[in-house]
């Protein structure tokens, strides 16, 4: 029992000398020379210490968090992935925390805008250690999809939140993803890949997360101008039946809402008219008595 103790502190002691050294690293801005060490060489000496290094760092970044030191967290964040690569859990949270909490902490819109693509970048690292984890490929796509799209206001004359206005010009500043012709294949149309809804669409696709994608795909088919929304009713149609198994029942309203919708302007359209009648035909049979 002595032992197991002496090598519990012996071990908690390394952790925490980890934690310090590479907050001190990161707090001086020192610059080590190529092979002269950085987060794979602290983090390949730890052997089994890693999972005690792992708490130290997540309570140490929550600590640089309420102290508004970004940079530091930042970096800490690349040497706490770095110590499970496979954990997508903390990859997703991480992510998750650059988009929202700490960019929520900036003022400034670009400031915001580069911790985004931050929790972007560090996605699709995770996705390069765990390749087309649902997981992860979820989390990219609400982030694109909810931050970066943001809610569209349903009454006139249909703004998006100021800072989303100013996002989705950055957006468009992007080149499209590696995915993109893949998707385009399958849609048989362009996109607009300065659209987030559709940058979302294509990390719900890739997971399989078929229902999200319909999601995804109302809101940019609502976003795209007339004329170039027919090209990308049947793959709307081809969407709905491989989702509607797993859609709930107002989840299937909504398809059908849309379908209807569109109708409106494209009578005829035979993509349309099956996901109407085939989403009436399953809302008509639950509700029989």
């Amino acid at each position: 029992m002595r032992f197991g103790r002496t090598a519990w502190f012996v071990a908690v002691g390394a952790a925490l000398c980890a934690a310090a050294v590479a907050s001190a690293m990161l707090c001086t801005r020192q610059v080590l020379p190529p092979g002269a060490g950085g987060p794979k060489a602290l983090l390949a000496g730890l052997g089994g210490s890693r999972g005690i290094l792992a708490e130290v760092l997540w309570y140490r970044i929550n600590t640089l968090q309420r102290e508004g030191r970004y940079a530091e967290l930042g970096m800490l964040t690349e040497y706490l992935v770095g110590l499970d690569p496979a954990n997508t859990e903390a990859w997703a949270f991480n992510a998750w925390n650059l988009a929202y909490n700490v960019s929520y902490e900036h003022a400034d819109v670009e400031e915001q805008w580069q911790w985004i693509l931050r929790a972007q970048d560090l996605l699709d690292r995770g996705l390069e250690a765990n390749p087309e984890n649902p997981a992860l490929l979820r989390q990219q796509g609400w982030i694109w999809e909810h931050k970066v799209g943001g809610i569209r206001e349903e009454r006139p004359p249909h703004d998006y939140p100021k800072e989303n206005q100013a996002f989705r010009e950055r957006t468009a500043a992007l080149p499209p993803p590696p995915t993109a012709t893949a998707l385009e294949a399958v849609m048989h149309t362009r996109g607009d890949w300065g659209n987030p809804k559709l940058r979302a669409l294509d990390c719900y696709f890739r997971a399989g997360l078929y229902g999200d994608a319909l999601r995804a795909l109302n809101s940019y088919l609502s976003d795209l101008p007339p004329p170039a929304r027919p090209g990308l009713f049947p793959f709307f149609g081809a969407l709905y039946a491989a989702a509607e198994p797993t859609l709930t029942f107002a989840e299937i309203g909504n398809a059908l809402a849309l379908a209807e919708r569109l109708l409106e302007d494209y009578p005829g359209d035979r993509a349309l008219q099956a996901v109407r009648n085939h989403a009436r035909n399953t809302l008509i049979q639950e509700n029989a008595p």
